[in-house]
């Protein structure tokens, strides 16, 4: 998950210089600051090629989307009404490395109501970069475009203007009118737009969206849990995100195939996970079982035993890796989420956490009960990945056991990228977690940076195979 560029020339040092900047302003903020970092999205103009005029009577609409957040204004005949809408987006790191905004614009039939897109708009966030690190405003003016068979044309165009605001920002006092000086950095509280509306504008105040689509799953928000709907929610934008296309499989056989591969695991030859055979295999005793997790089939719940190896007389967590559809979704939950001053696979950091808060306090007795001299966690693939945070929570949470000479140590195989690189460089991942791959194992190089890095030398490659020279 190492974001920043490692290259040594002056573009590739300037990039670096660039993502640092933003990885301390933006990633290395607390869960709270991040929730407080948001753009004000605004079109200003909207203009049209003269053969792609909109029927001026057609109801038109527009929509926003970043992400899993999605506005999408009301029908009406006049665009200029649309264009009185701005937008309250929220963003973090992943969202600035990762994420674009696309901006469509839609007609409706005059008869059956039928939506027809008129064209589309793109801007990849990354691009807003430099605006941040100045503190100003992003305006720029984009090419509108719709797919016809087999290439992209324009049919017009579009200007937006994006203002930022960060959580020691003050209030700004008007949305449109009150522009803030320009050595001052343009601002939004959502806060005060919401509660404290004396000085502002109430025509402009009624125009801002701050309340995005609340998208339903349909049939699947009755079938299944609260947390596998969230993950499926984030699977749809990580499809998007690669395939640069919308989810084409309906609902029905969404919910058919997912069904289907639940069934083709749970038929599949299963690693043994009973106790007496564990017990048997090892020479353990009964009573040098401590935790028995085994059977858990929920995203973020981990399959995990905490046992006393007698020989070493040290507490052992061992954390299976993927082998449910459970944990197939954990593995993809990928989004970069804040932690620690870092950036982490969230998946990875719910089934973590969910361990600690379950089982700590039954590893501190079990150490105390048989006087164990250090705790090992260990972990393959999956596990392994969940086994390095396990190993940073407890280091945290028993500096007590530290201070007495308990070392906890990590002992992971195939790990799966879990982290950025600045958590993996610090002193308590150095020299407590041990690393092991095989060779040119691609899990513990598999990471959501590395899979959209995959998609742009694919794009680039079929671009280039269109020139003649390289048909040579």
């Amino acid at each position: 998950l190492c974001i920043t560029s490692n290259d040594d020339s002056s573009s590739g040092t300037n990039v670096k210089y660039e993502e640092d900047i933003i990885h301390k302003k933006i990633g290395s903020s607390s869960v709270e600051e991040q929730n407080k970092y948001k753009m004000l999205v605004q079109i200003k103009s909207l203009e049209f090629n003269p053969l792609r005029q909109p029927n001026s009577n057609a109801n038109k609409s527009i929509r926003l989307v970043i992400h899993s957040v999605t506005y999408h204004t009301k029908p009406s005949t006049s665009l200029e009404e649309q264009l009185k809408k701005m937008f309250l987006f929220p963003f973090d790191y992943h969202s600035l490395v990762f994420d674009s905004m696309k901006i469509d614009i839609y007609d409706y039939g005059l008869f059956l109501n039928t939506k027809k897109k008129l064209g589309r708009a793109i801007i990849q966030l990354n691009t807003l970069k430099q605006a941040i690190i100045d503190q100003r405003e992003f305006e720029r003016t984009l090419p509108l475009e719709i797919k016809e068979f087999p290439h992209m044309q324009e049919v017009g165009s579009i200007k937006i203007n994006i203002r930022f605001h960060f959580p020691d920002d003050p209030p700004l006092t008007s949305p449109i009118h009150s522009r803030p000086p320009a050595t001052a950095p343009p601002v939004l509280n959502s806060r005060d737009l919401t509660t404290e509306t004396d000085d502002i504008d109430e025509f402009d105040c009624a125009n801002i969206l701050m309340d995005p689509e609340v998208r339903s799953l349909g049939i699947l928000d009755i079938v299944l849990c609260q947390e596998t709907r969230e993950a499926i929610k984030e699977i749809k934008v990580l499809y998007k995100s690669f395939f640069d296309n919308g989810w084409t499989l309906t609902k029905l056989e969404f919910l058919e195939a997912y069904m289907l591969l639940e069934k083709y695991y749970e038929q599949k030859p299963k690693l043994n996970s009973d106790r007496k055979v564990v017990q048997d295999f090892f020479g353990l005793d009964k009573n040098d079982f401590i935790c028995w997790e085994y059977g858990q089939n929920t995203v973020s719940v981990p399959n995990y035993m905490v046992i006393r190896d007698p020989e070493t007389n040290s507490i052992i967590v061992s954390i299976r890796g993927t082998m449910s559809i459970a944990d197939v979704i954990t593995d993809v939950l990928a989004h970069y989420e804040q932690w620690n001053g870092a950036l982490v696979h969230r998946g990875v950091l719910r089934s973590a956490q969910y361990l600690v808060d379950r089982s700590l306090n039954d590893i501190r007795a079990a150490v105390i009960k048989f006087n164990a001299n250090s705790i090992n966690i260990t972990g393959h693939s999956l596990g392994a990945s969940i086994s390095s945070i396990v190993t940073l929570l407890l280091r945290e949470k028993c500096k007590d056991l530290l201070s007495r000479g308990i070392d906890i140590l990590a002992w992971n195989f195939a790990t799966a990228p879990c982290c950025s690189h600045d958590l993996a460089r610090k002193t308590e991942s150095i020299n407590y977690i041990y690393n092991f791959v095989n060779e040119n194992d691609v899990i513990p190089r598999l990471s959501y940076g590395n899979l959209m890095d995959f998609r742009e030398l694919i794009k680039f490659a079929a671009n280039e195979i269109k020139n003649e020279e390289y048909k040579k």
